[in-house]
């Protein structure tokens, strides 16, 4: 049997006005520079994946050729 829900309580809804948010604090806080790489290691996946596409399609087209001279010299 399924229960029927009164109107929505309020009560929950409204954040409790005692409780703050606070800042993260670390024990040992270091005064790290960032200095963000990731569109050097973007570039660089980029240059890795079009160089193993490009090895693909070459490794399979001297293969293809390959076969075809084999095969007519086998035939012949």
């Amino acid at each position: 049997m399924i229960t029927r829900v009164s109107g929505l309580n309020t009560g929950s809804v409204v954040k409790d006005p005692r409780r703050k948010s606070q800042r993260m604090q670390f024990k040992n806080a270091y005064n790290v520079p960032y200095q963000s790489s990731l569109e050097q290691e973007y570039r660089q996946q980029q240059k890795n994946a079009l160089i193993s596409s490009i090895s693909i399609v070459l490794g399979s087209v001297a293969f293809m050729i390959g076969y075809f001279l084999l095969s007519k010299k086998v035939r012949s």
